[in-house]
């Protein structure tokens, strides 16, 4: 009986070995986690399948310019300490089949002129794990900028739903384009998103923005919209 299982046990694992090889089963990607609350992250591209990013780590270290392939790698985002100010860029850098970046963040609350944004051509998959909260402060942004010309989906981290708070500046898109600015390719696939359009302030002042929730800034056209999952509001 023993003989019996270990032969199929090994049965088992060549064809797996065989699956990797072949690409049918992907190897699990390595990550890089990055601290938000210790400065910027901005990843730019290189070439369509070589990226950099300048990040501290975890223990506080920089890691200026450190190369990656995001078929490969993917980055984590957390925050160790309340401090904000800081922002998410990825830039494409124009190159024409630029790898898609896997980014997850993971219970951050990010407050920056231009909190998240993509550019140039970018396409981002972003992860939510948790509470998570983004806001631009800028009254020209969007809360997650996507001006025409890029790709952002949007999910649940694997095991959970996960949640993102949203404001933009008074004339950007929760999430898409900055003032008169036009949104690029938006799918939302799962996970859940709560965008603040207006709002009463702890002041009691009223906030109140001039672009879409998902889409276009203030005076401009809409952009590629797709919910294929998830609860938003």
């Amino acid at each position: 009986m023993k003989n019996k299982l270990l032969s199929l046990l090994m049965a088992v694992l060549m064809l797996v070995n065989m699956l990797i090889m072949t690409g049918a089963v992907k190897k699990s990607s390595d990550t890089l986690t990055a601290d938000i609350s210790s400065g910027n992250i901005p990843i730019k591209m290189l070439s369509n399948d070589l990226a950099q990013i300048t990040y501290s780590d975890e223990k506080g270290t920089l890691h200026s310019n450190a190369e990656f392939k995001p078929q490969d790698t993917g980055i984590k985002i957390v925050q160790s300490k309340s401090k904000q100010g800081y922002s998410v860029s990825v830039d494409a850098n124009k190159q024409n089949e630029a790898s898609e970046i896997s980014i997850e963040i993971v219970k951050v609350n990010i407050k920056a002129s231009t909190a998240f944004s993509l550019k140039n051509g970018a396409r981002v998959s972003l992860y939510l794990s948790g509470k998570n909260s983004i806001e631009s402060t800028n009254s020209e942004s969007a809360g997650i900028q996507v001006p025409a010309g890029n790709k952002l989906t949007i999910y649940g981290s694997a095991g959970q739903n996960g949640f993102v708070k949203i404001r933009s500046g008074k004339n950007g898109a929760g999430i898409g384009g900055p003032n008169k600015t036009s949104a690029g390719q938006i799918v939302l696939e799962s996970g859940s998103t709560e965008i603040k359009q207006w709002e009463v302030n702890s002041d009691e002042s009223i906030y109140s923005s001039n672009g879409a929730a998902i889409g276009g800034g203030c005076y401009a056209d809409g952009g590629d919209i797709t919910i294929n999952g998830g609860h938003h509001i």
